[in-house]
């Protein structure tokens, strides 16, 4: 199989083509710009692509010369929560750049393998009770609205263009490569450099999902002829964000905690749990990786020379 991750260079999108590359499948990255390939530097068996999903033509291109077998679209628009006009003009117009580049390149080019699409658990919103891919979309937040618009314009472009299209929701997701702000990489980062790291007065609660586990459903999805749909990349677990740090202190030997609180609050609204899929729902999939092991993971990860680089450098990512 030949598989083509377009966004391959993000923290979700990166290790999905580690993931692939790991279990033997001929691995390509589509970049916006191959330069910027921090997180695949260390995987040279990975191939990577000059790829702007938001450029119909160049997606056309690169599946015309490569033919990949499967695709993942795992680029994502600007990070973080727009909170303003701007952010939420660039927000907005980036999901909508980014889908019609994508699927109308991948129709272009006449395109008939599986895609699978990087969804995120914030369509979710409001509502109590795990969360089930079958329940109406509440999202409490622009970013949460964006991804749920995302998700019913790349269904019915799938459809319209007969591409098999599978919806990989991330809940929580952490593991080595995340974006430097996030809690986890945060927390490695204090461990590294002796610094301790705010938290809330109220700890969130979130359904925490190793990298590599996010990968495996995707890689899953690949394989699975009745994948076709929405699933979740969960845990179907909630833990707190203060067990999260006490656990990475014990690993790590030292106390990460600041005393004085993170103030500038929870921006997610309500969290409940994922409800994990299982093969009656047509992907065999179960998370593997426990929040202590992942963490652990991470740690071992953080003090390799790859891993103290990347945290400790001083550009975003």
């Amino acid at each position: 199989m030949r598989a083509l991750i377009i966004g391959g260079n993000g923290a979700i999108g990166s290790a999905i083509a580690r993931c692939v590359h790991a279990e033997g499948v001929e691995t390509h990255a589509g970049l916006r710009d191959t330069r910027r390939a921090e997180r695949l530097s260390a995987h040279p068996g990975i191939v990577v692509h000059d790829v702007d999903a938001t450029d119909a033509e160049s997606v056309q291109r690169t599946l015309v010369r490569l033919r990949p077998d499967w695709v993942v679209m795992a680029a994502l628009p600007q990070a973080g929560h727009a909170m303003h006009w701007q952010s939420r003009q660039l927000l907005l117009s980036g999901m909508c750049a980014g889908l019609l580049g994508v699927l109308e390149g991948a129709h272009a080019a006449g395109f008939r393998g599986r895609m699978t699409w990087i969804g995120s658990a914030m369509c979710y919103g409001a509502g109590r009770g795990p969360r089930d891919v079958g329940a109406p979309m509440r999202p409490q937040s622009f970013r949460g609205a964006v991804k749920a618009a995302e998700s019913l314009l790349a269904a019915q472009l799938a459809a319209q263009f007969d591409i098999a299209l599978t919806e990989i929701r991330v809940f929580t997701g952490y593991g080595p490569y995340e974006q430097r702000e996030r809690l986890v990489a945060s927390l490695l980062r204090a461990a590294l450099s002796g610094e301790r790291v705010r938290l809330e007065r109220i700890p969130g609660r979130r359904d925490w999902i190793h990298y590599d586990d996010i990968a495996r459903a995707c890689l899953a999805s690949a394989f699975a002829p009745g994948a076709r749909g929405v699933f979740n990349a969960c845990s179907g677990r909630l833990h707190d964000t203060r067990e999260v740090a006490t656990l990475l202190e014990t690993i790590v030997g030292k106390p990460l905690v600041a005393d004085e609180p993170y103030e500038q609050g929870d921006r997610y609204g309500d969290v409940e749990p994922g409800i994990v899929p299982d093969a009656r729902d047509g992907l065999a999939w179960q998370p593997k990786v426990s929040l202590s092991e992942g963490l652990q993971r991470c740690w071992d990860w953080a003090r390799s020379r790859d891993g103290r680089d990347y945290l400790l450098a001083d550009s975003p990512a």
